[in-house]
């Protein structure tokens, strides 16, 4: 099948670039996105978006550059005339990688010619707060303040935009209430608003339409998911929905793998429809596997990031992973900005199998430079084009990071 995608991709580019083009120019693109896919084989799908990305220090430094352009060009699309940007991150004071993360970000965005300093609200830290990143780099967070209606950095760096790289699992702090400067992504979309379902569906429709141009099942490119709210796997409260959602799902997908003769046995996710970090998130074989679950599975489902409960969930398709890299299960993570993709990683885990979160405990990371990948490996892909598979993933990544637009403009 991969190889056939290949060629319907590559037969249909021209038809594709004009549409994603039209798509893009009918929203207010996301500044920027990250979007985990699988590959399974039989069908590449997008499974998650996430608008407030962390990890630009997994990048190839081939891309900064293409980065560094897409963000100039969106900052002259919607905010002419921005010439000083302040990050504003996560709190995240022990954690090299983030910080590495933040610098790698800051690079970034200076190539692309503009003044940027780092903040932070953290009370436990100095006014000037000075951290080593992962490569026993420097980076500096300075306080911000509220001045009037502008936010502004104790040495008196006034921006004007504010990059969230910050979720907002916990709200929108009290200092970015109300404030002059633009923030961006909308802080709208912190997981405190967002449910990801609405992604989803957005996501879906856009593939029903893209599918319809290749002529292609739309299914190859989406997993069936549907939501189901006010849960609480404690008390068990919602399983009954929950058995019959997954039920219906689980029909749904015997007949699509009996009707393309696919061997593989389905199975599905349950995953927290308002948060990321890979938490709250347990794969199921089966309706008694999860009838049967036990109290360890029952907290992994009941608390997300910031030790938020957990109260709706999204019951996702499962799809396989047939990415190898250096042996261990992998899966492919898009970077966009503007909707535009400009690299990415493997996440590669050595602990989970390829039915399994990746997203969690023995997770590491490598660079997805396909100019320069040795041990990358797909077996259902043999004389595959390893470029227009990175083109497929990259053209999947743009159209959920299409839907993040048309998620803000429908909010």
């Amino acid at each position: 099948m991969l190889k056939f995608f290949e060629q319907k991709f590559n037969q249909h580019q021209s038809q594709i670039t004009a549409w994603l083009n039209q798509k893009r120019a009918e929203v207010k693109n996301p500044v920027y996105c990250s979007v985990d896919l699988r590959n399974s084989g039989f069908k590449i799908s997008v499974i998650d978006a996430n608008l407030f990305p962390g990890g630009w220090n997994n990048l190839c430094r081939k891309y900064e550059e293409k980065g560094a352009l897409n963000f100039k060009n969106y900052l002259q699309k919607y905010y002419p005339g921005t010439k000083k940007i302040l990050i504003f991150p996560e709190a995240h004071t022990k954690n090299i990688y983030y910080f590495q993360n933040l610098k790698d970000l800051k690079n970034l965005i200076q190539n692309a010619g503009l003044e940027i300093v780092i903040g932070h609200n953290n009370e436990g830290l100095k006014d000037v707060a000075v951290f080593e990143t992962a490569k026993k780099e420097e980076v500096i967070l300075y306080r911000v303040q509220k001045d009037g209606n502008l936010i502004k950095t104790v040495e008196n760096f006034v921006p004007d935009l504010i990059l969230a790289n910050n979720d907002f699992s916990n709200g929108l702090p009290v200092i970015l209430e109300n404030i002059k400067q633009p923030i961006v992504p909308n802080p709208n979309l912190g997981w405190f608003k967002r449910d990801k379902i609405n992604n989803i569906k957005i996501y879906q429709s856009l593939i029903e339409e893209f599918a319809l141009m290749l002529d292609l099942d739309p299914w190859f490119f989406y997993p069936i998911s549907q939501e189901v709210k006010n849960v609480n796997f404690q008390t068990k409260k919602g399983f009954e929905e929950i058995f019959e959602t997954m039920n219906k799902i689980f029909i749904q997908l015997e007949k699509k793998y009996d009707e393309y003769k696919l061997q593989a046995k389905p199975y599905i996710f349950i995953k927290n429809s308002t948060g990321t970090y890979g938490m709250g998130v347990k794969n199921f074989e089966s309706v008694e596997d999860f009838l049967n679950i036990n109290r360890k599975d029952r907290n992994t489902l009941s608390v997300g990031k910031g030790s938020q409960k957990i109260e709706n969930v999204i019951i996702q398709e499962g799809l396989p992973t047939t990415d190898r890299l250096k042996s261990y299960v992998a899966e492919p993570v898009i970077y966009l900005i503007n909707s535009q993709a400009v690299g990415g990683f493997f996440r590669l885990n050595s602990q989970k199998s390829d039915r399994e979160n990746l997203n969690s405990k023995g997770m590491h990371f490598s660079k997805l430079c396909f100019h320069e990948m040795q041990t990358y490996q797909n077996t259902y892909c043999e004389g595959c084009d390893i470029e227009s598979l990175q083109k497929i993933y990259a053209i999947l990544a743009e159209i959920a990071s299409i839907a993040g637009g048309v998620e803000e403009r429908d909010s």
